[in-house]
């Protein structure tokens, strides 16, 4: 099939004439409370009456610590407005100002237990400890409730109530202790996330240090200048005492829900309203990276702590609580 010269260069010229007359405008993307890296601003030049999907690669969702760190949408005012359609959308106007909204991200397990999340640096993390009995694939763990269970149930991938209590209030409160078994079991809990290891907990604790600013109010004097667990820990109103109480100042929110060992409870305040309790009272959270031999590594934090300690435990002989990290896409 021949190709007539005229029509090679009438095309030629459409195109030239379309690139010549293409009209630019310009986006401006306020992060709203978030950022994209280092700043809050991000200003893109496009082509205008152009759909969006067709030149999205220069738009880069913006990240928010917190709470509310999951991406609602782009609107045209900083509260409430108008929804714009970020990939189907066109830009009809010189300039264009959109806002990031946020809002809160739940998740829940294959049981319809529901977790608040929240963000911390680069990772999002539940923001209370798990609650679940059963695997996402619906296989359910073992139940550990005395010493004689745990006897008979150690080498199974199993979990006990904090405090062996019952109670839902506990179990809402506190989450539930897992043994090894269950955290280094195949199955996941909540599929797209992964219980937390070593590497996630040292990456948090280098996100919260420099940013908790010696002379506040949050911060402790005995504390200024170094990472205090305070940071994690849920409010004194919520359980915490000694000489480290909690300030929630990075919105983990940790509670003091013991641990249990050779089917014994250990340091667990329950539900007790004493201001001066008579004892240590204790949050211990399994992770998933192994050291030596059959030993794993555990994060703690007690009453009286100012610093994050770690343990190491051999595997089925203890049961800790467990909180879970989104998986990287």
């Amino acid at each position: 099939m021949k190709t007539n010269l005229k029509t090679v260069v009438a095309i030629m010229l459409l195109g030239l004439s379309t690139s010549l007359f293409a009209v630019e405008t310009t986006l401006t993307l306020d992060a709203n409370g978030g950022n994209f890296g280092t700043t809050s601003i991000s200003t893109i030049k496009l082509e205008q009456g152009k759909k969006l999907s067709k030149q999205k690669s220069s738009i880069i969702d913006p990240n928010k610590q917190g709470l509310t760190h999951k991406l609602k949408g782009w609107y045209d005012a900083p509260t409430g407005g108008v929804k714009f359609d970020i990939t189907n959308g066109v830009i009809t106007t010189p300039t264009l100002t959109l806002y990031a909204q946020w809002e809160n991200e739940t998740i829940q397990d294959v049981e319809g237990n529901k977790y608040p999340t929240v963000r911390i640096g680069e990772d999002v993390w539940m923001q209370s400890s798990l609650r679940a009995t059963k695997f996402a694939d619906g296989k359910p763990l073992d139940l550990i409730n005395s010493s004689e269970t745990f006897q008979r149930k150690k080498r199974l991938p199993a979990y006990a109530n904090c405090g062996f209590s019952d109670i839902a209030d506990n179990i809402e409160m506190y989450g539930r202790l897992y043994n090894s078994s269950a955290v280094f079991a195949p199955n996941q809990f909540i599929e797209g996330w992964h219980i937390s290891t070593a590497a996630d907990w040292t990456n948090m604790i280098s996100f919260i240090l420099p940013t908790y600013s010696p002379g506040t109010a949050e911060t402790p004097e005995h504390v200024r200048g170094s990472f205090s667990v305070a940071t994690l820990k849920a409010t004194t109103e919520q359980g915490w005492y000694g000489v480290s109480p909690g300030t929630n100042y990075s919105g983990f929110k940790v509670l003091n829900g013991g641990y249990c060992v050779n089917g014994i409870v250990m340091e667990w305040k329950g539900m007790s309203s004493d201001p001066t309790p008579p004892k240590q009272y204790t949050a211990r959270f399994a992770t998933s990276t192994m050291i030596s031999g059959d030993k794993y590594l555990n994060a703690n934090m007690t009453t009286n702590s100012t610093g994050l300690s770690w343990g190491g435990w051999e595997f089925n002989m203890a049961l800790f609580s467990v909180r879970l990290v989104k998986n990287k896409e």
